[in-house]
């Protein structure tokens, strides 16, 4: 079945330039219509029938119209078309798309802020090609509080929350230093070593200990932090491999 998708190629073009090119062939009040049906920063999607059937009612044409109509736009790259695997392939005609999904298929755990310095993206627009790559099952999103740490669908949750971890500069130093601890750590003693006050080390044990990837035990009056130790060679290799890409 077709769906068609307002494609954010026509967001790019000059707007003085589509308004001139539709009113010369009085394709501007088809265009508006199919907008509305179809809006241009979500995943919505009609099919190929349903969208015939509907402008054919609205403007009295008939479908060999309608068709004439559609193609000029897929033509000109307003609209995406295709059956279920072409959609897909679309999705990907995007370089600015391209680029985002490279980035998480390499670096499981980058988050909204970091692809958007990384790569330059404007906000809004980064929000909308995750919404099709999420839609699309190209990646996965994974909330960690407010954070929305993102990577490729078949990927293993725990490597998007350890790169998410090495991603976040409070988190990793902690980790790092714990990661070289053969008999762990307290509070105090990651304190000093960072050079932080003893509340913000606390405080982001307690986010870490939250997430599993630090465990905690009493020694004495002391309470010692370790790296879970199931986490020991995903840490290894995130630190190896994120160092170059820190902002």
């Amino acid at each position: 079945m077709f769906f068609f998708i307002i494609n954010e190629i026509e967001l790019n073009k000059n707007k003085d330039s589509i308004e001139q090119d539709l009113k010369s062939l009085q394709l501007n009040k088809y265009f508006l219509y199919i907008r509305r049906l179809c809006p241009q920063r979500t995943t919505s999607r009609i099919n190929y029938p349903t969208l015939v059937s509907k402008m054919r009612k609205k403007f009295n044409i008939d479908e060999k119209a309608v068709k004439k109509i559609l193609k000029k736009f897929v033509d000109d790259k307003i609209l995406l078309v295709g059956y279920d695997d072409e959609v897909r392939v679309n999705i990907l005609a995007n370089e600015n798309r391209k680029k985002i999904l490279n980035l998480i298929i390499q670096y499981p755990g980058v988050y909204i802020n970091f692809i958007k310095l990384k790569l330059n993206q404007n906000p809004r627009q980064l929000l909308w090609h995750l919404a099709f790559l999420v839609k699309f099952d190209y990646i996965i999103e994974h909330s960690i509080g407010k954070f929305k740490p993102y990577g490729e669908s078949t990927i293993d949750l725990k490597c998007i929350l350890i790169g998410f971890v090495i991603l976040k500069d409070s988190m990793r130093e902690i980790v790092k230093i714990l990661f070289n601890s053969i008999d762990g750590l307290d509070s105090i003693e990651l304190s000093e070593t960072l050079g932080i006050p003893k509340a913000t080390s606390v405080y982001t044990l307690k986010k870490l200990e939250k997430l599993k990837i630090v465990v905690s035990n009493k020694s004495g009056r002391r309470l010692v932090y370790f790296i879970e130790h199931t986490y020991n060679e995903l840490i290894k290799n995130a630190l190896e491999k994120y160092l170059y890409i820190r902002l």
